[in-house]
């Protein structure tokens, strides 16, 4: 096999400190052969020898660049279409036929499998020394890609979920980035207004906090805020007890998060695009958002996990300015206690345990082979090229909603990134990066068909709470919902679908 200090870039071809090198090089070796369960991909095409045909749901110039590519570089000719988004999920079985491959946002994967549009690949794929699958990141080779245990694609990348912040704002408070929830509070409420000596506009417009609250965001907002304190190594899930269809949504966590959401008053329409420019702009001090990229119009209309409601370059997410160079990321905030439910109470965490828990409902892209595809072989083939690594720096170019998935690509993590940002801001997203693949828990996102739905519910909590409502009482009727919409889907079903979106 390939050997991961071949994939991986030097210190002098990388900008990333030496330490950070050698820290992903023990993870990267501690993951070696821990490949998933995998249903076997016929390597022998079936079908006659024609062009393979790949689907893209999204950006049509996404596609044509693709298809050129594979064009001027394979034997086999490719050709490829793009569909829009709402198109594709209205009749997903219709829009597959004929094809071979499909690119798309990977939440709607576990929808895809479920309905047997897809094909598992079997794992000695992976093995294949031209894939290197030491070379990929612990998480895009795992959740994302997976579902009842079985790999149904290759990961293209997903951004994680990060604080970001304006340095010059908290180094003019004497502040470092909040470690909890609690320190996140107290610094917003010290930032009430903006402080002399920053780069911020003291026109009045003036947030101390940004979080995106527009369509399912809010719901996203609330399970990154609540991860840290119902996700330990005993709880396999912070959605619903395992086993049952019985949700924790009325837990103390998910109170004490809803609550905190509350004091901070985000603005009900804002999206991530929005709460990153406000940064930008110096009318906001703190974000809570997916880590912004050079383009914000993702495959998803960048929400990414859920909902209708999307960022555009419009936005002004692609803005540069000399007050980008003042950004800065950070983990996100966390807890130093957690409630165990089969106890009902909280303990302190382990030293071991970090405080910070990443929240995986990242915005991020899938390739699938297709069910029914008769050039399964042509197929993995292409999928290999695609995510292979000399790709990796092409993706950023023209995959919108792409992001490095190899740790080989982590040197040039900047090709990714909105210009005008420091070199420290760069590794602040290396460590953030470290950091989510490190982690030993991580707070899930709901992932079986009909999750849109139950993000569209948990949002309408917080939008009632934003509108005066305890968030005990919002708590209670989200769960009312939930369990309902359990009840049309079918308990038992739900709970096969739950596992399986979980990997167990």
């Amino acid at each position: 096999m390939t050997s991961f200090a071949a994939s991986f870039p030097s210190p002098l071809e990388s900008r990333i400190p030496l330490g950070g090198l050698l820290a992903f090089a023990l993870l990267a070796l501690w993951t070696v052969g821990c490949g998933p369960r995998t249903e076997e991909v016929n390597n022998v095409d079936t079908g006659p020898k024609e062009p393979i045909q790949v689907l893209f749901v999204g950006s049509a110039d996404t596609a044509s660049a693709i298809e050129r590519f594979w064009n001027a570089e394979a034997a086999s000719p490719m050709e490829a279409a793009s569909v829009s988004l709402a198109e594709f999920t209205a009749t997903p079985a219709e829009r597959l036929s004929g094809f071979d491959v499909v690119v798309y946002p990977s939440s709607l994967l576990p929808e895809l499998a479920a309905s047997e549009l897809l094909l598992a690949i079997e794992k000695r794929q992976f093995e294949d020394d031209d894939w290197n699958q030491a070379d990929v990141l612990p998480r895009e080779k795992g959740f994302v890609t997976h579902w009842d245990g079985d790999a149904y694609g290759i990961s293209l990348g997903h951004r994680p979920w990060v604080l970001a912040y304006r340095a010059d704002v908290l180094e003019a408070v004497g502040a470092e980035p909040p470690r909890t929830w609690q320190e996140y509070r107290e610094l917003a409420d010290r930032l009430a207004s903006p402080p002399p000596g920053s780069a911020t506009r003291m026109d009045g417009v003036w947030q101390a906090c940004q979080e995106p609250m527009a369509g399912n965001w809010a719901a996203h907002v609330l399970l990154a805020r609540t991860g840290s304190g119902i996700r330990h190594r005993g709880a396999y899930s912070g959605l619903f007890e395992l086993g049952r269809s019985e949700p924790l949504l009325t837990s103390p966590p998910y109170a004490e998060a809803l609550t905190r959401l509350v004091a901070a008053r985000p603005l009900v329409d804002s999206t991530p695009a929005s709460c990153f420019q406000a940064l930008v702009n110096g009318s906001s001090a703190l974000a809570l958002i997916p880590l912004p990229t050079q383009s914000q119009v993702g495959l998803r209309d960048d929400e990414g996990e859920a909902g209708p409601q999307g960022d555009t370059p419009s936005a002004g997410a692609n803005e540069v300015g000399p007050a980008m160079g003042l950004v800065r990321f950070a983990v996100l905030p966390g807890s130093e206690e957690v409630f165990v439910s089969s106890r009902e109470e909280w303990r302190r965490r382990d030293e071991e345990e970090s405080t910070s828990v990443p929240y995986l409902g990242r915005p991020g892209i899938v390739a699938s082979i297709v069910a029914n595809s008769r050039r399964a072989g042509t197929s993995w083939g292409f999928l290999q090229w695609l995510g292979g690594r000399k790709m990796q720096s092409r993706l950023a170019e023209v995959v919108p909603g792409s992001f490095p998935m190899r740790y080989s690509s982590l040197g040039s993590l900047d090709r990714w990134l909105p210009e005008g940002l420091s070199q420290a801001a760069v590794d602040d997203v290396f460590e953030i990066v470290r950091a989510d693949n490190a982690a030993l828990v991580a707070m899930q996102p709901p992932r079986y068909p009909g999750s849109d739905e139950t993000l569209r519910i948990l949002a309408a909590c917080v939008e009632r709470s934003l509108g005066g409502e305890s968030p005990a009482v919002s708590l209670e009727q989200g769960r009312a919902a939930w369990l309902e919409q359990i009840d049309s889907i079918g308990p038992e079903r739900f709970i096969e679908w739950h596992e399986a979106g979980l990997g167990l």
